[in-house]
């Protein structure tokens, strides 16, 4: 569970995420094994308090502040590329408006053939909606 840092999306809807990205695949959202973590403020740290309140281990990957103050930006792409190594499947909360790390991330699961499914505002609303209708 990854993302903007604009974005902190509710328990509620990250369960709707997670399930629409595991369903299709055949994959019990109840039987994951832990959630990873980029810690950043927004998505990722809303990700890690739903997988605490569902009782998943989080493996934690920040970038400390000596490493942004070395690296930049490059910090940032080094800690997605290891979370992307470390992933097995992959739910991404992109806000509107530029999200460099967001892309990246997806970039890096791409690349790596990770099933992933990246959600927006408008597409979220939409799945949260269709979910209240359903029977």
């Amino acid at each position: 569970i990854a993302g903007s840092r604009t974005w902190s999306p509710t328990m509620s809807e990250i369960s709707a995420a997670v399930g629409a990205t595991l369903r299709p695949l055949g994959i019990d959202p109840n039987g994951l094994g832990s959630v990873v973590c980029g810690m950043a403020r927004g998505v990722d740290l809303a990700g890690e308090a739903w997988a605490l309140r569902w009782g998943y281990p989080v493996e934690r990957f920040p970038v400390t502040s000596e490493e942004w103050n070395r690296l930049g930006k490059r910090a940032g792409h080094l800690r997605n590329a290891t979370m992307a190594q470390v992933a097995t499947h992959a739910v991404l909360f992109r806000d509107d408006g530029p999200s460099p790390g967001t892309e990246n991330m997806a970039a890096q699961l791409l690349g790596r053939g990770t099933p992933m499914q990246v959600f927006t505002r408008a597409s979220l609303s939409e799945l949260m909606t269709r979910r209240t209708v359903a029977p």
